[in-house]
């Protein structure tokens, strides 16, 4: 790790191209920050706050998330991430238009009320994740891990999510319009309340 922000506190500062690879990031709070267009490749954070802050083209490739994450609120407009896991983290009410995940897992993350526009979270894990009133238009699922997962009232439209796993997932009045579900596994789950 080259450089340590531990603590420190960057409430509402602008970081627009700001470059952090390899960097130490410990309790390090980023709430309404502009840190658009920046770089977070093989940085360590852990336990860090990014709530209500501007990502837009941020990029999160092999960063090690550590602890409880926080994005809630977060623009992740045309934001990648790319290896990584953020299992545990808030997403909730976050925005992600043309945002682009590979291989990340976000077992048991709280995506409330979260927006998916247009982005591509095929292979990605949500074992257990919490998706209630999140919305997605032309996203891509396909092959995602939904095992457990709570979509209670998610709205789709125009969405992929060919081969995903749905296993005990609760899907009551969660609405899924002109989408694709080839090779959907829904095994153990009562769909007669999906919409």
């Amino acid at each position: 790790v080259s450089v340590n922000f531990t603590g420190a506190n960057y409430k509402e500062v602008q970081f627009r191209n700001g470059d952090f690879t390899m960097a130490g990031l410990e309790g390090t709070t980023f709430r309404n920050a502009v840190l658009d267009t920046s770089v977070f490749d093989n940085a360590v954070l852990y336990k860090v706050s990014f709530e209500s802050a501007s990502l837009v083209k941020a990029s999160f490739v092999e960063t090690k998330f550590m602890g409880k994450m926080d994005f809630s609120k977060a623009n992740l407009d045309g934001a990648t991430f790319s290896n990584g896991s953020l299992e545990g983290t808030d997403f909730s009410e976050a925005h992600f238009r043309n945002t682009h995940f590979s291989d990340v897992k976000f077992d048991n993350s709280d995506f409330s009320e979260a927006v998916f526009d247009q982005t591509s979270i095929a292979g990605c894990g949500f074992s257990g994740a919490d998706l209630r009133k999140a919305a997605g238009r032309k996203a891509d699922f396909t092959s995602g891990n939904f095992v457990e997962a709570d979509l209670r009232k998610m709205k789709c439209e125009e969405c992929l999510f060919n081969k995903a796993e749905f296993r005990f997932a609760k899907l009551d009045k969660a609405e899924f319009r002109k989408g694709e579900f080839k090779d959907a596994s829904f095994r153990d789950i009562d769909i007669s309340k999906v919409d």
